[in-house]
């Protein structure tokens, strides 16, 4: 595994990603049926990825062609039954995770942005939510720690010569 490799061929995939207009790529790759099947066979990780954006980029082909046919009310009423579920779906999840920070910033942040306008309510959540996460993080019990690289490991992938402290 080298990681340099691995990021200079991600920057090259995300440059020409870029060109395209496609989303950008990170570290991780799923796990994908091209993925598992090249993991499987022995070839590696290293040529799924020029598999996934050729299927990708034939399935774009064939896809465009059966899209047309499909009625544009079928359309919208996929994309609106997915958008409430989302909507189902985050609110739950924000009901069962937010704390009360979190609750009055949502009711605070609209309020200012319609009262004093649309940056003015956005700075202020920003500062407030910087604040917020400070004071959070700066209670973690591993900010206080003093510890050398012989002690506390690093989870980082690095070579030998980098981990000598």
């Amino acid at each position: 595994f080298d990681l340099d490799h691995e990021l200079f061929s991600l920057g090259i995939a995300n440059i020409a990603a870029a060109c395209v207009g496609a989303c950008p790529s990170y570290m991780q790759l799923s796990p994908s049926v091209i993925n598992t099947t090249f993991s499987r066979r022995g070839c590696g990780r290293a040529h799924a990825g020029p598999w996934f954006a050729l299927f990708a980029g034939l399935s774009l082909l064939v896809v465009s062609q059966i899209a047309g046919a499909v009625p544009r009310a079928v359309v919208g009423a996929f994309m609106m039954s997915m958008g409430l579920g989302f909507m189902k779906e985050g609110t739950e999840t924000f009901q069962r995770t937010a704390d009360v920070v979190d609750r009055l910033l949502i009711v605070f942040m609209p309020s200012l942005m319609l009262g004093a306008g649309f940056l003015q309510g956005l700075l202020a959540g920003l500062i407030a939510s910087l604040i917020y996460f400070v004071v959070i993080y700066s209670r973690a019990p591993i900010v206080h720690v003093r510890k050398g690289g012989k002690t506390l490991w690093s989870n980082t992938v690095r070579p030998w010569a980098h981990r000598a402290c």
